[in-house]
């Protein structure tokens, strides 16, 4: 996994395009989203808040990018890469204590009230199992949903929120929302906890998802498996990105 210079990139092409620098910052983006897709979504809130050329430097590296690895690898590996690994991860289901995917969280909680077929196998650390087409629907409204709505949020706010409250938001709430969200998928968000720690209260309750994390992460899994863990987990991560949306802070992150 190359999670940590995909995150360095990422939180470099925010920091560079907020200091002035908008073809650089596109051009750290368009190689981050080279790396995984993901980071492409980000682009679109460049978009609504009016960063043309950090939008046209991202579209354009990213094009060259493209065409270099089409180049490199032919269309028929690119091909088998949209099908067996984009297209698989979107229909199934990953049973693992550090996916904290909502969507998936959600089937072991239904599983639990007495929906068969989503975990067929609970005391399993790792499985997975074809998406029922009803949470492939949810998992798709969840995500468009919180795109439309945190694009438009990003549209109205100022400078000051948009970057100490929008960016840390999506930064969480965009893996949330999708098929996988691997605990190291929070990263990025976590360069922005001082913004928290400035306000007494928001440092206060900022202990509370990292309980439920670690180190009584632990404690959780012991009570009630490793699917209590990936609950807990996905829980303590919606409340960091609430705490985000609502911060009021004051110093830059």
């Amino acid at each position: 996994q190359f999670q940590i210079p995909l995150t360095f990139l990422v939180l470099a092409g925010i920091e560079r395009e907020r200091h002035g620098w908008p073809v650089l910052a596109g051009a750290l983006l368009a190689l981050a989203a080279s790396i995984k897709l993901y980071p492409a979504a980000f682009a679109l809130y460049w978009l609504v808040r009016r960063r043309w050329t950090a939008v046209g430097a991202f579209a354009a590296f990213g094009l060259l990018l493209g065409l270099a690895s089409l180049f490199v690898g032919g269309i028929e590996l690119h091909r088998a890469f949209l099908h067996t690994s984009v297209g698989r991860i979107g229909a199934t289901l990953y049973h693992h204590p550090f996916n904290h995917s909502v969507g998936t969280s959600l089937a072991v909680v239904l599983a639990q009230l007495g929906w068969t077929g989503l975990d067929p196998d609970p005391t399993a650390v790792l499985s997975s199992i074809a998406k029922p087409r009803v949470l492939g629907w949810l998992d798709g409204l969840l995500l468009v949903g919180f795109l439309a709505a945190s694009l438009r949020w990003a549209a109205r706010v100022d400078e000051h929120a948009f970057y100490r409250r929008v960016w840390p938001t999506v930064l969480i709430g965009l893996s949330l929302v999708g098929p996988l969200a691997w605990l190291y998928y929070g990263l990025a968000a976590l360069f922005f906890l001082p913004l928290l720690g400035s306000d007494p209260r928001m440092a206060l309750l900022t202990l509370f998802p990292w309980l439920l994390i670690s180190p009584f992460g632990v404690v959780v899994r012991s009570l009630g498996g490793s699917r209590a863990q990936q609950v807990a987990g996905t829980l303590a991560f919606g409340i960091l990105a609430l705490l985000y949306a609502f911060n009021r802070a004051e110093r830059d992150p």
